[in-house]
């Protein structure tokens, strides 16, 4: 049975009546349609284990799933220049911290779909604020280099199972390896915190994000195509 779940917060935030289904043909989306019109909805998140191509149109991303049920400890140094902090709202709430947030988010849907774009920036600010507050967020690991952030993730613990949100690396150091660091010390938290199996959700088409977690271990458990039905 196909259904409409309606989003009270992604409605409230976009002023817009926005609602999320999950479809498996092109006669679900026909009769989610029909529900979403009744229901005078504005804009249908759509989720799908297989391409739509009757939809192409509305086509927004392909959301990729990571998992990595057995996280072992790795040996690493920390080289000199570096400094590995716990970020706080006190000391870490500047213009550099909202910088990288923003970048987190340049292969999102919500960049991507130029209906909502003008709200992505203020969407991933508030993400990191609460991050950084520990409402969405149990920590969050900064990586400085010469006193000045180049990167910073997001983690959580649901039960056993770790979940990388926000990663960020600055354009500039790239390359240089805090990608790997900031892995590394999310796996060292996550052990720490007796968790033994991690998820990470990304975009197809962030490449570098995607390699980075298969460096590490991570295994794809789960792709969907998303497609914003706008009604």
């Amino acid at each position: 049975m196909v259904e409409v779940k309606h989003l009270k917060w992604d409605s409230d935030f976009f002023n817009l009546k926005i609602g999320s289904a999950v479809v498996n043909s092109f006669d679900d989306l026909i009769k989610i349609k029909s529900l979403a019109q009744n229901e005078y909805y504005q804009l249908i998140y759509v989720y799908s284990g297989n391409p739509i191509y009757e939809i192409d149109n509305f086509y927004i991303e392909r959301k990729i799933t990571y998992y990595q049920e057995n996280l072992k400890e790795i040996n690493f140094n920390i080289p000199e220049n570096i400094i590995i902090e716990s970020l706080n709202e006190t000391k870490h709430w500047n213009e550099r911290l909202k910088k990288l947030a923003i970048l987190c988010g340049r292969y999102s849907r919500f960049n991507k779909d130029v209906i909502l774009q003008s709200k992505f920036e203020e969407l991933y600010m508030m993400w990191i604020d609460k991050s950084i507050k520990r409402i969405l967020a149990d920590e969050v690991i900064g990586v400085f280099f010469k006193k000045e952030l180049v990167g910073f993730v997001t983690l959580q613990k649901f039960d056993r199972i770790g979940k990388i949100g926000l990663f960020a690396i600055d354009e500039n150091h790239q390359g240089k390896s805090i990608g790997g660091l900031l892995m590394k010390m999310s796996q060292k938290w996550f052990l720490e915190k007796n968790i033994k199996a991690a998820e990470v959700v990304t975009q197809k088409s962030n490449i570098g994000a995607c390699k980075l977690y298969e460096n590490y271990g991570y295994l794809i458990s789960k792709e969907d195509y998303v497609y914003h039905l706008w009604l």
